[in-house]
């Protein structure tokens, strides 16, 4: 009996052995999972798996950047498979910039082409007046919108293109940009005048002025005066990605004046015509 089922049990492992003698050709497909990839066997029937190795990564690229409200993504492609992997990139400001970085991120090219936001607040005799400008600029155009509030209130609404110099009033408000207060001209019209509007070009010079509040996460300096008479009683700045994201200032001129601009959409803002405006020349 045992010599029957020995003879049975050389009889299967042969055909198992005649079974899986073919010749094992790999497809042309490669298949994957999260570390390997592999090529599967030609023939349908046949679940052998080949030449399986690991992940070749190339070098990360960020897709999508991190903000301060969302995590950003990395992307990675296997340079064999082209597996795509991905992982989170917390937002991180960018503080530390030397002498060379602070000089680039305050050149007026940088504002040839971006979008900023610019509130000016100043309190004269117990009023506070405040005026907040929208900003696009885009090389070529700007489109500027201004509302100014007196004590809380909203009292003008207006915005002014450069092509063609018109000047477009909303609502039933009839002012025009030099009635605003305080003035705000943006000469010439160019996104660099959200610089040179406010002197704040010449901070390009000021590095060694300013010292890194690592609380704030900005650049902080104080008593700024220039030879024109001019001056901040105190500046604060910003810096991400090596740009300007936002400098918070007090000027020491008469009244004071704080003024904040934040800038973003660096090289890829696109101007849109304000909403509901009527061109009048």
């Amino acid at each position: 009996m045992k010599k029957i089922l020995l003879l049975i049990c050389v009889i299967l492992c042969l055909a198992c052995l005649a079974s899986c003698s073919h010749n094992h050709e790999k497809a042309e497909n490669l298949l994957s999972d999260a570390t390997h990839h592999w090529y599967p066997c030609a023939d349908e029937d046949c679940d052998a798996v080949l030449e399986k190795v690991e992940h070749t990564w190339g070098e990360g690229v960020v897709t999508t950047k991190p903000t301060p409200s969302a995590d950003g993504i990395r992307s990675y492609l296997c340079t064999v498979c082209q597996r795509l992997k991905q992982e989170s990139v917390k937002y991180t400001a960018y503080h530390n910039v030397d002498v060379t970085q602070w000089k680039k991120a305050f050149s007026l090219n940088n504002f040839a082409n971006v979008t900023a936001t610019i509130e000016e607040v100043r309190n004269d005799s117990g009023i506070e007046y405040k005026t907040v400008y929208t900003v696009q600029a885009d090389n070529s155009v700007i489109y500027v919108v201004s509302t100014s509030y007196q004590n809380g209130k909203e009292n003008g609404y207006m915005g002014k293109l450069q092509d063609g110099n018109f000047i477009w009033n909303f609502t039933d408000k009839n002012q025009k940009l030099e009635d605003l207060s305080p003035e705000f001209t943006l000469e010439p019209m160019s996104g660099q005048a959200i610089l040179t509007d406010h002197g704040f070009d010449r901070l390009a010079e000021c590095y060694g002025s300013f010292t890194f509040d690592s609380k704030s996460g900005c650049y902080v300096a104080s008593n700024l005066s220039f030879d024109s008479g001019f001056g901040y009683k105190s500046v604060s700045v910003e810096m991400q990605d090596g740009r300007v994201a936002s400098v918070t200032a007090v000027t020491d001129e008469g009244t004071a004046t704080e003024i904040k601009i934040v800038c973003s959409a660096y090289g890829t803002t696109k101007t849109t015509p304000p909403s509901g405006a009527e061109e009048q020349k």
